[in-house]
């Protein structure tokens, strides 16, 4: 690979005291919630702005006091080492080449004191190069001493080289309002200590370092700054500094008929930026001869060979031709009785260079969808690795990975599929506190179809939409806020069961809302019972059709302080609270001519096995109990011993959680398999499995660390869980 330099060298001549030029370093303290920094800095960024980076250069120090500073969060050592070799103990504090203090209150004061440093002669040449090379950044600095140099001004030398940025935050990170930081500290290479040498007159050395390149940095503000200082006097001899970047490039992107074009990803070897509203891009780049590309999804990429040097810009514009095309097309029918589904989004996925690329169709009145012109890549063909069938109603979604969708330029590609009808109805109305997921994951686990209902997303269901139910069988998962089941709820029920049906309520202090009504008597048969005995562990009765002599745990991370304790009337006990579950009801069914209904005094979704762990098995085995209850109605798998035949990733479990989640995954043969922890940014954060496993049911838990050990902080998360033949990726959120 080539290499690309950029050199920056301090050298400005010899005098007739055998001394070179110097560039004055200027080292300030600052934090971002220090109310005088906000003050003076603006002064201070001014003055050093007008004299310039050929005279002087700013390394920012952000401290520990007087409050929060996300800089001095991200390099505790360094910053604190360097505060503490001054011995600095206010903020804002200026430091002139390691022995003025700077008054920040007189910007003219500190401008005299800089020249005045800039006047004198120094016996040491520093020259500092940088070079971009396969994702790491080598730092050269070249330090050599003037011939007929007096040796005492060589004593006790230490080099320091120094990775800033100047960092811009779109709202105040700190309680100060300021928004603004240039040159903060990086990273000191190796460390604050920096390294020792020593030089006779005319001598010369070469110090190197290394940092890999980090995603996060902003490249065009990130700047190297080496000095050179006398450990026992503090003075600095001489600094220097160089971008990272050394040039700019900019164009206008246009189409064939030049019409201008946005979202075209413009990539350099320093970065990636996208084309605005009208087409236009500006990005900086390594000096040097490197390769630029232009890339828009539906176009042919372009790469065009440039040239950047430090001190000019180049302009690129270039015209993409529009992509070759093809076709796809088929049809979705109903699995029991191949009759068409209409209104199911069909979603075509593929990865195509940069980007995920998602086309989008319906299908018609006869189940037939239809990709026309499709965009494909250069090679003349486009593999798109996933489709997504996501129904309106009845259906489940369904995500086919299982083979490549191949489109080739000028031609049709066709693939049908058939859908099973949904075996469970979920009705999501929890307030978007997500409880549902659980359920979710227990049936898509083992492969058991279901449908969501979420009424934060798509409102109310009613009755009208109910009656189209083809499989009655609904779990209706409530928050715990006040009335979460509220009174139209109550009344959506009562006339899905008087028409025929199946319920399942779950959730918190359901018997708080139905209390007193109609429902509650004449339908659900039991109560709250304010005196009744709860207990963590609760035990199917022996005469129970649900679970019969079954324990669980409901103490499941501390997530049902609410329990209820019931008492029935026409209703069966079927489990009970306390290890022998003769403590009060805890479940109750009951049934009418043409339905049948299922209710609890705690939340049915945050059960676990006895020893107090998150279970999604013994949810399972609840439900399924729960399924060979309705009489058939539902056909539910044995969830005892499980063959998975596809892929499937289920929801991490508990989500939020805290400290540690568990992700359960099917493997439908022997895979070789990565499950990794990616930010909201794409970085990856952790990967917590990589093994080849056998065909089954697997589990993997995230302790909420990154690769080197280091709990992480509170906020959403991704897990990508991925074979040769497939990948998924599903959110989940950390909470502290």
């Amino acid at each position: 690979m080539k290499k690309l330099l950029i050199t920056l060298p301090i050298l400005l001549g010899v005098n007739l005291v055998f001394g070179a030029q110097r560039l004055v370093l200027f080292e300030e303290v600052t934090n971002a919630s220090c109310p005088p920094c906000a003050t003076y800095n603006p002064g201070m960024e001014a003055m050093l702005e007008q004299l310039g980076d050929t005279q002087v250069i700013l390394l920012s120090y952000h401290g520990w006091w007087p409050g929060f500073d996300p800089m001095y969060n991200a390099n505790v050592v360094d910053n604190t080492a360097r505060i503490q070799y001054y011995s600095v103990n206010a903020a804002p504090s200026a430091i002139i080449d390691g022995i003025i203090n700077g008054n920040m209150a007189s910007p003219a004061s500190m401008q005299t004191d800089i020249l005045s440093r800039y006047s004198l002669p120094t016996p040491f040449v520093l020259n500092l190069t940088s070079t971009f090379n396969q994702g790491q950044l080598d730092i050269q600095a070249d330090v050599s001493v003037e011939a007929g140099a007096n040796p005492n001004d060589l004593n006790n030398s230490r080099i320091h080289i120094v990775v800033t940025e100047s960092l811009h935050y779109s709202s105040p990170p700190g309680s100060n309002g300021e928004t603004e930081f240039p040159n903060a500290l990086i990273k000191m290479l190796p460390d604050a200590n920096g390294e020792g040498f020593t030089l006779a007159a005319g001598g010369s050395q070469t110090f190197t370092r290394t940092i890999p390149v980090d995603s996060n940095w902003e490249l065009e503000n990130v700047r190297i700054i080496a000095f050179v200082q006398d450990n026992a006097s503090k003075e600095v001899k001489q600094a220097a500094t160089v971008s990272f970047l050394g040039g700019t490039v900019y164009g206008t992107i246009t189409d064939a008929n030049g019409n201008p074009l946005d979202n075209v990803a413009v990539i350099t070897p320093a970065k990636t930026v996208y084309t605005n509203q009208i087409g236009t891009y500006e990005i900086g780049t390594f000096a040097g001869s490197q390769d630029i590309s232009f890339y828009k999804f539906g176009y042919e990429a372009v790469t065009q060979t440039i040239s950047v040097n430090n001190t000019t810009n180049f302009q690129a514009d270039q015209t993409l031709q529009n992509s070759q095309v093809g076709s796809f097309n088929g049809t979705i029918t109903d699995a029991s009785n191949g009759s068409a589904i209409p209104n199911i989004e069909v979603q075509l996925i593929a990865n195509d260079s940069l980007d995920q690329v998602i086309l989008t169709e319906m299908t018609d009145a006869n189940g037939t969808f239809n990709f026309n012109q499709v965009p494909i890549s250069a090679q003349g063909f486009l593999e798109y690795h996933t489709v997504i069938l996501t129904p309106e109603f009845n259906y489940p979604i369904s995500v086919d990975s299982s083979q490549a969708i191949v489109i080739t330029a000028n031609n049709q590609t066709t693939s049908n599929w058939d859908i099973p009808q949904a075996e469970f109805l979920i009705v999501s109305d929890d307030n978007n506190t997500e409880s549902q997921m659980i359920f979710e994951e227990a049936l898509n686990l083992y492969s058991v179809p279901f449908f969501t209902w979420d009424i934060d997303e798509k409102g109310q269901i009613d009755n009208t939409k109910l009656s189209t139910l083809l499989k009655r069988n609904v779990i209706w998962s409530t928050s715990e806020t006040p009335n979460g089941f509220s009174t139209s709820d109550i009344t959506t029920c009562e006339t899905f069961l008087q028409n025929g049906g199946n319920l399942v309520l779950a959730g918190v202090d359901i018997f708080d809302d139905i209390n007193g009504t109609n429902f509650e008597s004449n339908f659900i048969g039991a109560t709250r019972d304010g005196s009744g005995q709860t207990h963590n562990f609760i035990r199917g009765v022996p005469t129970s059709d649900i679970a019969s002599g079954k324990l669980f745990n409901t103490a499941i991370n501390n997530s049902q302080p609410n329990r209820d304790a019931l008492t029935v009337s026409t209703a069966t006990v079927g489990l009970g609270y306390g290890p022998a579950g003769t403590f009060a009801p805890a479940l109750v069914y009951n049934e009418g001519a043409n339905y049948k209904v299922v209710a609890s005094g705690f939340s049915l979704e945050g059960i676990g096995n006895p020893n107090g762990t998150p279970s999604l098995k013994d949810l399972d085995f609840l439900l399924s109990e729960i399924s060979n209850w309705f009489s058939g109605n539902v056909s539910v798998p044995d969830f005892s011993n499980p063959t998975p035949n596809s892929f499937a990733v289920s929801q991490n479990y508990p989500n939020p959680f805290n400290p540690s989640t568990k992700i359960d995954f099917n493997l439908p043969s022997n895979e070789e398999v990565t499950v990794a922890i990616f930010n909201l940014k794409g970085e990856k954060v952790n990967e917590i499995l990589n093994a080849n496993l056998p065909q089954g049911t697997h589990s993997v838990v995230w302790d909420g660390k990154d690769l080197n050990g280091n709990l992480v902080s509170s906020g959403t998360y991704f897990y990508k869980v991925e074979t040769s033949e497939f990948s998924e990726t599903r959110k989940m959120i950390l909470l502290k």
